[in-house]
């Protein structure tokens, strides 16, 4: 009987944390499949269309900060937002339903005010209300953001804080992923209104305030609806030519 060698030092734990991980690797490459079977026939019924303005799936734009002062609002096309309908385009009046964002110093939205008294006036994390902030979001809605205790809390402010220093020393903010095709749900989705507005769908809300406060000349964002107005106008033709 031929016993095969083996490694003098098998780590069981090693291996079974790549076995157990195979359902959640195989389960991904189904949605991913599923989610190029619905993608990409739009996008060639688009392009017969619209032609190369059409708007390309999970399609990454460098668009200035300060364009993005709307965020999604209660709308059903908004709230239903998912990854298959990036580059979907939409018609309705769900632009219209939006919240502007306010970056004045007096802001009443916690997040830009606890992020500007940090940034612009450097005040702790405590003084600026963005760990009261934290910790009641982590006891209304446990798992947020990550967060499920004071440390988890504690370590989310150490990583804003080493990307408000990295973004103040001239790096860029970078998206998840660049191979084409892939992205991250964590990568910062816009919507593209009938005008050509850009609207912050969803991910990255600290990253997009800090660009904004910092006044960044550009950020990643991935595209997720677009207004039909907004192609039949040439609106979404004029925002490519400046930001693809």
């Amino acid at each position: 009987m031929i016993i095969p060698n083996l490694p003098k030092r098998l780590n069981i734990h090693h291996l079974w944390k790549h076995v157990r991980n195979i359902p959640d690797a195989l389960g991904s490459g189904v949605v991913f499949l599923a989610a190029w079977a619905v993608r990409w026939p739009r996008y060639c019924c688009y392009f017969l269309l619209y032609g190369k303005k059409s708007p390309r799936p999970l399609e990454l734009l460098h668009v200035d900060p300060l364009a993005v002062m709307r965020a999604s609002g209660s709308a059903p096309e908004l709230r239903r937002f998912s990854d298959f309908k990036s580059g979907k385009i939409a018609p309705g009046d769900w632009d219209l339903k939006v919240k502007r964002v306010d970056l004045s110093p007096d802001t009443p939205q916690k997040r830009p005010k606890y992020l500007y008294r940090r940034i612009v006036q450097g005040k702790t994390w405590e003084e600026s209300g963005a760990y009261e902030y934290m910790l009641d979001l982590m006891q209304r809605k446990p798992g947020t953001d990550g967060l499920h205790s004071r440390d988890d809390v504690r370590k989310r402010l150490a990583e804003l804080d080493l990307l408000i220093e990295n973004l103040k020393a001239g790096k860029r903010l970078e998206p998840s992923q660049w191979e084409p095709g892939y992205y991250s749900r964590n990568d910062i989705w816009v919507h593209i209104g009938r005008n050509g507005e850009i609207i912050q769908a969803r991910g990255g809300g600290h990253r997009l305030i800090i660009a904004q406060i910092l006044k960044l000349p550009s950020i990643p964002v991935r595209i997720g609806l677009v207004h039909l107005k907004a192609i039949e106008s040439g609106a979404y033709g004029l925002l490519l030519e400046r930001y693809r």
